[in-house]
């Protein structure tokens, strides 16, 4: 296969050149990254110092400020997804974790349902809903009458000022969406 330099750089050359496809694309881009951070942030403070670092690459000297403080407990919220509050509660669940030897990918997948402060994980309660049911199941069966006709080597067709007629080559009979066919001639 012979793949050349500017069948890979023209179609970023005419991105450029496209100034309005440009500022679609970089405004897609800032906006996507944007949601990426608020999704993973908990504070207004922790997505303003994300979006930061994100963006310029710089990072605060680490000191011993409170404004220090809150920023590396919003960066363990961050990574981890997790919900601590207070430094304890970052050194409580790195102890935890280390201790027990656990998996903190896993941990940290668990979003709302990990409380931090008693270390344990919180009951997940599934439960089928009637908007599930209706989803799922109730399109199925309006379907259903329409699947019948379709997999059977017969026509289905609708006279003038009549009902419908179910045609074969060994019958005609009037049809009936909700319970088969009635005999016909």
């Amino acid at each position: 296969m012979n793949t050349s330099f500017d069948t890979f750089i023209s179609p970023l050359l005419s991105l450029i050149d496209n100034k309005l496809l440009l500022f679609i694309v970089v405004f897609i881009i800032t906006v996507a990254s944007l949601y990426y951070i608020k999704h993973k942030a908990k504070s207004g403070f922790s997505i303003s110092d994300r979006f930061w670092i994100f963006w310029t690459g710089h990072k605060r000297k680490e000191g011993s400020d409170l404004i220090d403080d809150i920023i590396e407990i919003e960066k363990f919220n961050y990574h981890y997804n997790t919900n601590a509050v207070s430094k304890r509660e970052k050194v409580q669940f790195e102890n935890w974790v280390r201790k027990y030897e656990l998996d903190f990918k896993l941990l940290s997948k668990l979003k709302g349902y990990f409380s931090i402060d008693i270390l344990k994980v919180k009951k997940v309660k599934t439960r089928w809903s009637l908007a599930a049911f209706l989803l799922i199941f109730v399109p199925f069966f309006l379907l259903w009458g329409s699947l019948m006709v379709a997999l059977k080597p017969a026509g289905l067709i609708k006279m003038k000022e009549t009902s419908w007629f179910w045609l074969n080559k060994n019958e005609a009979a009037e049809y009936n969406y909700f319970g088969g066919k009635n005999e016909g001639g």
